[in-house]
């Protein structure tokens, strides 16, 4: 079953929506229908405060699309992939392909979301000012509005690695020690410690234990999701960390797979497997026509044909295109590797040499070469 579906597309960048968002949705709206709303105003009719609950929680969920897009576009403005922007049950997250190469580019790629909060929240205080604070259902929605943007702003500005705050550490350390590594160690154990902080505050308040007056208990749940939540994106970037310590100067040459014997696009898959060498799934095979690369295809692929159907169906048929497959030198390092393939959203690459291709690196060799096995490498997020 799908978790995601697609929203939309904003300048360019594919906008989804995951299943656990509605459930943040519903939380909202229902927060401000039965709560702040009423309280505001015992005598309007319930569907009126209900309508306006739904209006103030979906141009929340706006906003927080909006921090996700301004972190997108200053990526994208420095040459950063961007894959797609996911709202979900914490806010919101932007797949961010590749990290930033210089500390500076960093810094801003992480404010900007904060700053768009920070900004947004003005715009609604304009508007909260703008009808002179009126006692009315509309003048409380833009002044929860603007309250709520600026929590967001301030509580992402966190110095808690991943979050914005922890990414801002990090590319200040970057760039006062030159040491890309040392620094974003020490922010991710920043990250962990805000985490665990959120998580004891949270227990404190499940058990009615706290110095400055009551709290409601669920909120003292809710912070030790979000404890974490924030504590497993922390650990998911020490993984990717150390994926990129173990393969940044590790030639492809080193880890590569040799191409065995090219097919032809009209080679029919019956013939392509009657090839006399030892079977083996793994495998991917170089597809040629006119002595050009046209695309890959694994033996996997191949077998997966019926039987029936192998002599009639062409290689061709079944090859992944060279324009889906990533085209590396023998010296590129292996995490530039795993980065482009990440992109290009393939689990393999193709090693060229003078116009030749000369073998194939796959995602699955990569991870191995990194200590990780088969496992699924952390995503990049904003």
């Amino acid at each position: 079953m799908r978790q995601n579906f697609r929203l939309a597309t904003v300048f360019g960048i594919p906008i989804g929506i995951n299943f656990s968002w509605f459930l943040a949705l519903a939380f909202v709206v229902g927060l401000l229908a039965t709560g702040v709303f009423p309280q505001a105003f015992p005598s309007h009719a319930r569907w009126v405060l209900w309508l306006l609950a739904l209006t103030t929680g979906l141009i929340f969920f706006a906003s927080i699309l909006l921090h996700e897009v301004a972190h997108s576009l200053i990526a994208r403005l420095f040459g950063i992939p961007v894959r797609s922007i996911t709202l979900f049950i914490f806010g919101g997250i932007a797949q961010i392909t590749k990290e930033a190469s210089r500390s500076w580019q960093e810094l801003v790629m992480a404010a900007a979301g904060p700053a768009t909060s920070i900004l947004l929240s003005g715009f609604f205080l304009g508007l909260w000012q703008a009808g002179g604070r009126a006692d009315t259902p509309v003048s409380l929605m833009w002044q929860w509005l603007w309250l709520i943007n600026l929590g967001v702003g301030i509580f992402n500005m966190a110095p808690a690695f991943p979050m914005d705050g922890g990414r801002v550490l990090r590319s200040a350390l970057w760039g006062i020690t030159g040491n890309y590594y040392r620094s974003t160690r020490i922010a991710i154990s920043m990250g962990r410690g805000f985490a665990y902080v959120l998580m004891a505050v949270g227990a404190l308040m499940l058990l009615r234990v706290s110095f400055f007056g009551t709290f409601d208990p669920f909120e003292g749940l809710w912070l030790i999701i979000i404890g974490l939540f924030l504590d497993g994106a922390a650990r998911s970037s020490g993984l990717q960390l150390r994926v990129q310590q173990a393969l940044n100067k590790l030639p492809l040459r080193d880890v590569m797979q040799s191409g065995p014997p090219e097919l032809a696009v009209d080679d029919t898959v019956a013939a392509a497997l009657a090839e006399a060498y030892p079977p083996d799934d793994s495998r991917v095979h170089a597809v040629g026509q006119d002595a050009r690369f046209v695309g890959l295809v694994s033996e996997h692929m191949l077998r997966s044909v019926p039987p029936d159907r192998r002599m009639a169906t062409r290689v061709g048929d079944l090859a992944l295109p060279a324009s889906r497959i990533a085209p590396f030198s023998p010296q590129t390092d292996a995490f530039t590797a795993l980065q482009e393939m990440e992109t290009r959203e393939t689990s393999v690459g193709a090693v060229v040499e003078n116009g030749v291709v000369i073998g194939f690196v796959r995602r699955e060799a990569l991870l191995a070469a990194a200590g990780l096995g088969a496992a699924t490498p952390p995503r990049r997020g904003r």
